[in-house]
C-alpha cells in the first residue's frame, strides 16, 4: 500500500473507532489513520484551522465518516464545494434505513455508502472488505495549497 496515503477517520464513539482501525490493520492497511471525534475537527484539520496538525500537499486522503446525518451531510458539502478536497474519496456509515438518505449522500458526493450493521461478526468483515478495496483503489494525490 503506498504510504502517502493518510486515512481520517471521523467517528463520534471511539470504541468504534477502535474496532474499525483494528479491522481495517487485519485488512493489511498500515497507513496512518488520524482520528477525529466530530466534524469540526476533521473541518479544522483540512482547512488549517486551529493548533494540532493540518494537511499536507503531495499527499491521497481517504475520508472514512460515521456521525449524525445531518453533520455528515453538512461535512460532505463542504468538502466537495471545496476545489482542493472535492476529488478526496469519503466513505459514509450511516444507520439510515430509507433509500432517499442514501440517495443523498451519493448525491453530494459520497464515494461509497455502508449500512451500519449491529452484528459484530459481519460488521468486521464489512470492514476488511473496504481494507480490501482501499488498497486496490488509486486514490488522488492533494496537491493545492490551503
Amino acid at each position: 500500500m503506498r504510504k502517502e496515503l493518510i486515512i481520517m477517520l471521523v467517528e463520534d464513539d471511539i470504541d468504534h473507532a477502535e474496532l474499525v482501525t483494528r479491522y481495517l490493520r487485519y485488512a493489511g492497511i498500515d497507513n496512518e489513520i488520524l482520528y477525529f471525534e466530530n466534524r469540526d475537527k476533521i473541518v479544522d484539520f483540512l482547512f488549517g484551522k486551529g493548533d494540532g496538525n493540518h494537511y499536507q500537499r503531495n499527499i491521497s486522503y481517504i475520508i472514512l465518516l460515521d456521525i449524525s446525518e445531518n453533520d455528515s451531510y453538512e461535512f460532505i458539502e463542504k468538502i466537495k464545494q471545496d476545489d482542493r478536497l472535492r476529488m478526496v474519496p469519503i466513505f459514509v456509515f450511516t444507520n439510515a434505513d430509507d433509500s432517499n438518505d442514501m440517495e443523498k449522500y451519493y448525491s453530494l458526493g459520497c464515494s461509497i455508502c455502508i449500512r451500519k450493521t449491529v452484528d459484530y461478526e459481519r460488521f468486521k468483515e464489512i470492514i476488511k472488505c473496504m481494507g480490501c478495496l482501499i488498497i486496490s483503489m488509486e486514490i488522488p494525490v492533494v496537491n493545492s495549497e490551503i
